[in-house]
């Protein structure tokens, strides 16, 4: 690939990349400010068990996943660098451009993305210990307070 084209590749990553990083302090700030205007007592119940309220926890996982996308586009633009943007990391085939414009950080075309998101549900379904239960055996319900 010409110099010119990977500096226009890495040119458009790093715009992408700045617009994720904009929405993620914008979501950190809005957290902190969510939570400095809180009541007292909510701000002591959310600042005390932050692990466990749906408050903390929606912010946690939107910075979460922005953080993950800022890591994707940090790895495509190394990608870029050396030379292996839009080259699929599994089957060494271009990955078309129609893929990269929908998510210029893509590692793999489509098939391949494909053949690993499910090998990746199987490993999990395995893992979850699923197992066959017999024609006609009932599965008794627990009830949980908790959960009501």
């Amino acid at each position: 690939m010409e110099k010119y084209a990977i500096e226009k590749i890495i040119k458009m990553l790093l715009e992408k990349r700045a617009e994720v990083q904009e929405k993620f302090e914008k979501t950190r700030k809005k957290f902190l400010e969510d939570l400095r205007t809180s009541s007292e007592k909510t701000m002591k119940t959310h600042a005390a068990d932050c692990d466990n309220s749906m408050f903390c926890y929606t912010y946690s996982q939107r910075l979460k996943n922005l953080g993950k996308v800022l890591d994707k586009f940090d790895q495509a633009i190394q990608r870029a660098k050396e030379g292996n943007y839009g080259i699929c990391a599994d089957c060494g085939e271009q990955i078309p451009i129609g893929r990269l414009q929908q998510i210029p950080f893509a590692e793999r075309c489509v098939s391949c993305k494909t053949a690993l998101e499910q090998e990746q549900k199987r490993s999990a379904k395995n893992s979850m210990g699923m197992h066959f239960i017999p024609a006609g055996m009932k599965i008794r319900k627990v009830f949980s307070p908790a959960l009501a």
